[in-house]
Parts: structure tokens; sequence; C-alpha cells
């Protein structure tokens, strides 16, 4: 395990709990407070909000996650609320609302459903970047029952979820171990969570 953060990293942990910036000079709350046509349009700013051990390519300027990142990120007291704040907003914009471990259809989804419930979109690939955050941030449980509605909601549009490409990214990315070794569930823990 590294034990150093890197300057990117360090940047990161003041953007998500002390009102730093990101690399474009943008606050959490800022982006937080984009209108639905700006978050569907700009692509460099989900890598901050979620980010993964994995570098974009869409935004290489974003941090890496690390065991000793996400064990400094979480080991500060509002960093889960921070983050279920995101997965608040970046959910609004789908059409989903968050109660604790539900979600369901928000007001205004018949008007953002589409940029997700469909056959192919970047938004997939957003999604699939959202689940696996929470992954190895050790929410699998958010993770789950977000993956379930998303599946169960394709499904009801009348789309099968097992003819789609970011099917198997999504529960890949539901799947994805925490980084931290003694939050992580067993593979049984997490097949029997899976939607079928």
């Amino acid at each position: 395990m590294e034990s150093r953060l890197n300057p990117m990293q360090l940047q990161w942990l003041q953007f998500y709990l002390h009102g730093g910036e990101d690399n474009r000079g943008r606050t959490l709350a800022q982006i937080r407070r984009q209108r639905f046509s700006w978050l569907e349009g700009t692509h460099d700013y989900i890598q901050w909000l979620f980010p993964l051990p994995e570098a974009s390519r869409a935004n290489q300027q974003s941090p890496l996650l690390t065991e000793t990142l996400a064990r400094r990120f979480l080991s500060h007291p509002n960093a889960k609320s921070e983050l279920l704040t995101s997965v608040d907003c970046i959910a609004h914009f789908w059409g989903i609302q968050r109660r604790n471990l539900h979600f369901s259809a928000n007001d205004v989804a018949s008007e953002q459903e589409p940029l997700w419930c469909c056959s192919a979109n970047h938004n997939h690939l957003r999604i699939s970047r959202v689940l696996g955050c929470l992954s190895c941030l050790g929410l699998a449980p958010l993770a789950y029952e977000l993956l379930g509605y998303l599946l169960n909601t394709l499904h009801q549009q009348g789309i099968e979820p097992n003819d789609l490409d970011c099917t198997g990214y999504w529960k890949n990315a539901s799947t994805r171990p925490a980084l931290m070794p003694e939050i992580s569930p067993t593979v049984e823990e997490i097949e029997l969570g899976l939607p079928r």
C-alpha cells in the first residue's frame, strides 16, 4: 500500500471535503448546481465526483483512487454524506431519486430517463464510473440497489438488459472489491445481492 498521496490526490481531498477546486477551477458545490444541459454536455467533471483506480481517457487531469486515498477520504466525518450528495446530484440528472438505499423515479424522469434508458449512450460509461466508485469505497450495497433500479427500469421500458453491452460493465463495476479489504464483501454476498 502506498503511504503518500500525490498532489492531484491531495487536491481532490480539498475539492471534496474543504471547498477546494478541481483541475478546471470549479468547486464541488458549483458542479452540483449546474443545469442538466451542462451536466450532459460537459465530460470532465464526473471523474472528480466519482474517481476510480484507473486513469480516465476523458480527463487525464483527474485523481486516481488508491487505498491510501480511500482511507484518508473515508476518515473524514463528512466523506460519506458528501459522496451521497454527489450520487443524489447525478441521479437527479438521470431522473432518479434516492431514499436511503432505495432508488425510484423522480419528477423529471420522463424527460431525463432517455439519457441513459436506451441501447447506447455516453451516460452508460458514467453509470459504470458511479457504480465502480461506490464499490471501491465500500458502498457496494448502494451500488447494488442502483444497479437493480437501472436494470428494472430498462426492462420496464421494453429494453432487455441482457442484450446491452453496458449491463456486463455495470455488474462488474458493482462487484469491484473495496479498496480497504476489511470492508470488502465476499463474492457470494455480491452475487446474492445482484439483480437477476
